[in-house]
């Protein structure tokens, strides 16, 4: 029978919980250091990182949200210092999580050629009318409106699986009515978030970028899909990223756009007949062409003849077996092959692993708060709880990340348990020896000569034992 952690883990000493979680999943990032370099102190009340525990355990008990875990846990009393952690405007908790990648990063080095920034967005659904900020935005997935928020996620993929380094919760200019504003001081960290958060995704990319060059992030290649694809960040890529000899590989949607082939100014049909006959992978079967054009700046001048080149692309347009359309990945790195591409490209459903996963064991919608300074915070830690399991994946070589969660709620399901045993049989020990002391017992050695009558005698009048009724009898009786 599996042990209800969530019932009992209110009634031990949270001390003894927080050192074990330390030993097992902090220590080696070294949480609390990072904690006092970030700010994130108090001079008073329940440290951070007991807070941070609490909210861990709550996670991992598949609490509705963080308050609905305190209360089954007895923890009432930790409610307020939790809100008032997450509702905090200076913690910086974004600059955390940069750091605990970072550490990452460095503990698995040895991919260092693999590193690669992805790029993606997933919905984050709040239904409440007064939920600060919350807009309406179209789910591309699901073919739906909902209600939320629309979170830019900036991930590093460490050639094996992908964490969290950054994200926006992306404020919609399709507002719900009754949707509170924020109150935000200025110059606080939240306040810079909303910031952020109001410009368009192609902008909110850009400025994550530039904030990882200066984290001095190591990566060697940008991937992202069609939705990032665009003038903007495509005049970014080859101003700032390209020169630092870092890349970028993105699908490409059909559209009306020019590209430059010599003295041609030719749409993707042209291209596309341009790129000439077809090759075929004979492992997979996959057929694939390529072809290198100019991209053009559309800002720069109204013509297309006038307009400028960003950069040369290589555009690689590949059809798999059964399939008659073709898709098109583009890529600024003119040394890759066509199949070196779509090896590249590929790396970007380790972000979607990435979004099940925090979906599925972490939380990613548990939190109910309808203030948008609360929701970063708490999303933020659970981000920081991720990259901790993830590492905790690889050095114990678990298969999964739910057998990596399930061993560790076991080992502190044990700690509890073990924790409840000693405190009932402390207080079993002392109702003995008080009922010894009541019958006249004076000293241990008089006790243990009597041991079996006085047993029988306490057994008797304690538990009542000719008083207990057959429920058969009863239930004839009635």
């Amino acid at each position: 029978m599996k042990f209800d952690l969530s019932k009992f883990i209110g009634q031990v000493k949270l001390e003894n919980v927080t050192l074990k979680v330390s030993e097992t999943l902090f220590k080696k990032f070294k949480l609390e250091k990072l904690l006092k370099e970030c700010e994130i102190t108090k001079d008073k009340g329940s440290p951070i990182i007991l807070l941070l525990t609490i909210m861990l355990l709550t996670m991992l008990s598949g609490s509705r949200s963080v308050y609905c875990g305190i209360k089954n846990s007895l923890w009432k009393k930790y409610k307020n210092p939790i809100s008032t952690m997450l509702n905090n405007a200076y913690y910086d908790w974004d600059k955390l999580l940069y750091k605990i990648a970072i550490i990452y990063s460095k503990l698995h080095s040895n991919k260092a050629d693999e590193f690669s920034i992805i790029f993606d967005d997933s919905s984050k659904k709040k239904f409440g009318f007064k939920t600060e900020f919350s807009g309406i935005f179209w789910d591309h997935c699901s073919k739906n409106i909902f209600w939320g928020f629309q979170n830019v996620v900036m991930g590093f993929y460490d050639g094996v699986r992908c964490i969290p380094l950054a994200f926006a919760s992306k404020i919609g200019k399709k507002k719900i009515k009754k949707a509170k504003r924020a109150k935000a001081p200025r110059g606080s960290r939240i306040a810079k978030k909303i910031t952020l958060s109001k410009k368009q995704k192609n902008e909110i990319c850009i400025e994550m970028l530039k904030e990882a060059i200066k984290q001095k992030i190591r990566f060697a290649k940008v991937i992202w899909d069609t939705w990032f694809t665009n003038n903007t960040t495509m005049s970014y890529v080859f101003g700032e990223l390209v020169p630092r000899g870092i890349h970028m590989v993105g699908m490409l949607k059909k559209s009306a756009q020019k590209f430059k082939l010599n003295d041609l100014f030719l749409d993707f049909k042209e291209l596309y007949h341009k790129a000439g006959v077809w090759q075929i992978d004979e492992e997979t079967g996959i057929k694939f062409k390529t072809i290198i054009v100019g991209l053009l700046d559309t800002k720069s001048a109204h013509r297309i003849k006038d307009r400028t080149v960003l950069g040369q692309i290589k555009i690689c347009f590949y059809r798999y077996p059964g399939v008659r359309k073709y898709k098109m990945i583009i890529t600024t790195d003119l040394k890759l092959s066509a199949l070196e591409v779509l090896s590249v490209y590929l790396r970007r459903w380790s972000i979607e692993v990435m979004f099940r996963d925090l979906k599925m064991y972490f939380g990613y919608d548990q939190y109910k708060t309808s203030k948008y300074c609360a929701m970063n915070s708490d999303l933020s830690i659970r981000c920081i709880f991720y990259i901790l399991f993830c590492h905790r994946k690889e050095m114990e070589n678990y298969k999964s990340t739910e057998e990596c969660v399930f061993n560790f709620f076991n080992e502190i399901s044990e700690l509890v348990f073990y924790e409840i045993i000693e405190l009932v049989l402390k207080k079993k020990l002392f109702n003995l020896l008080d009922k010894a002391e009541q019958m006249g017992y004076k000293t241990i050695s008089e006790l243990k000569a009597n041991l079996d009558n006085f047993l029988e005698l306490y057994f008797k009048n304690e538990w009542y034992v000719d008083k207990i009724v057959d429920i058969s009898c009863v239930k004839n009786s009635a």
